[in-house]
């Protein structure tokens, strides 16, 4: 069989073998998040599924995921969210097949592929894999930027438009989705190519920009408390600088690991900014732009509660594709021959293939997680709520109640946990 037909296959074979995974070990029970993102939602929505569909959680307005959620009831006894999360998992499978249809026919595009999905489908994230709520804001977050970004790559203007439009959508996705339209502005302030309507485009980007920000941060509704500025001093500022390059390489869990490894992306970042690669290949690059801020807004409002919340499994999914992108543009580019020459292919593979099979060390905690729902799901109402998988579980206890009784949620018989 040839090479290339093989990179094919083992790349289907890891994306059918991802998406067995999520199948496998997600469940139709909440939790963390999914309580107060969707259940409280549908219990305040059940005359009009507008209120609090944009509504304020933690920093992010989860439109999507409780419309989501909404339609789940149309077709089932009350929400599912295994059906959420399948729906997160095939948003991430897209996310790659966009990507791919950026990379350019150069000799190694298969090995491309391969790379990509030996990276985004991968266990390191595996929090998102059975979390209704991080699968669709994290893997559907990205999609949609990647979606973005290739259709603000065709010269046309129709499509362009649909790329500002999505971007007007994507912070109801995840709170990340707030910089696509900055990104874009920037993307078509620079880009060498002009166009008769390019002064349009400009215009509707800066008051798309506005338009999105001021939306989001002050015209609609915020919980009474709640803050989506971080507190910052000069103390907190540096702590953010070292915060940055450890979230960009978390998946090496150890922080001076993830420092070095966080430093090493940044510095190639520059050297793609130097190297032009904008020019060359726009999605995969601002995709990359994406990522790295994405990144440090993690940096910017985690940075104060432990190095284990920047190096989060859930941020994972950002970390491995940054390594693929990495991989690519350097195949791209070049820099392979010029560095390795022939063996520069099969020490990527080797990498890739060793950092892909380690990740399996976290099926054990797919597994537990599994357990934990299954084992909180049965306890309950017995027990209080106290088995739970929620830090406050009377208040999970009173949402679940609720919405039993509403018939807005029917927990899975035993058997079928």
């Amino acid at each position: 069989m040839p090479r290339h037909s093989v990179y094919l296959t083992l790349s289907l074979l890891i994306t059918l073998l991802f998406v067995g995974l999520v199948v496998f070990f997600s469940v139709n029970i909440p939790q963390q998040d999914d309580y107060d993102s969707i259940l409280f939602y549908l219990l305040g929505s059940t005359e009009n599924f507008t209120n609090g569909l944009a509504d304020l959680h933690v920093s992010h307005r989860l439109a999507l995921t409780r419309l989501l959620a909404r339609v789940s009831l149309l077709w089932g006894q009350g929400v599912d969210f295994r059906a959420l999360t399948g729906f997160g998992a095939m948003c991430l499978v897209g996310a790659a097949g966009v990507l791919y249809c950026s990379v350019p026919r150069i000799p190694e595009r298969r090995l491309a592929l391969l790379l990509l999905c030996l990276s985004l489908f991968s266990l390191y994230h595996w929090s998102n894999m059975a979390w209704a709520t991080a699968a669709v804001q994290n893997y559907t977050g990205l999609f949609a930027a990647v979606v973005c970004f290739s259709l603000f790559d065709r010269p046309n203007l129709s499509s362009r438009l649909v790329a500002v439009l999505l971007g007007l959508v994507a912070p109801y996705i995840s709170a990340s989705g707030l910089l696509i339209l900055p990104i874009l502005l920037v993307w078509s302030g620079i880009e060498s190519r002009q166009t008769r309507y390019h002064g349009l485009l400009l215009t509707g980007l800066v008051g798309g920009s506005l338009l999105s920000f001021t939306g989001y941060f002050l015209l609609l509704p915020s919980p009474p408390g709640a803050t989506l500025a971080p507190t910052l001093t000069l103390a907190s500022a540096l702590q953010v600088v070292l915060a940055f390059p450890v979230a960009c390489a978390g998946y090496l869990h150890f922080v001076p690991l993830a420092l070095v490894g966080g430093l090493f992306v940044n510095g190639y970042f520059l050297l793609l900014i130097r190297l032009r690669y904008d020019r060359r290949n726009r999605v995969l690059f601002y995709t990359f732009f994406y990522i790295l801020l994405s990144l440090l807004l993690v940096a910017l409002f985690r940075h104060d509660l432990g190095s284990r919340y920047l190096i989060a499994s859930r941020y994972q999914v950002y970390t491995l594709l940054l390594n693929a992108l990495i991989a690519i543009s350097a195949l791209e580019l070049g820099l392979d021959r010029q560095l390795l020459r022939r063996s520069a292919g099969p020490l990527l593979l080797t990498g890739f293939t060793l950092l892909y099979l380690a990740s399996f060390y976290y099926l054990g905690n797919l597994h537990s997680e599994q357990v934990r729902l299954r084992t909180g799901i049965a306890s309950w109402p017995g027990d209080g709520g106290e088995s739970l998988y929620y830090p406050d579980p009377a208040h999970a206890a009173e949402l679940l109640n609720r919405a039993v009784q509403a018939s807005l949620y029917r927990p899975p018989p035993a058997a079928e946990n």
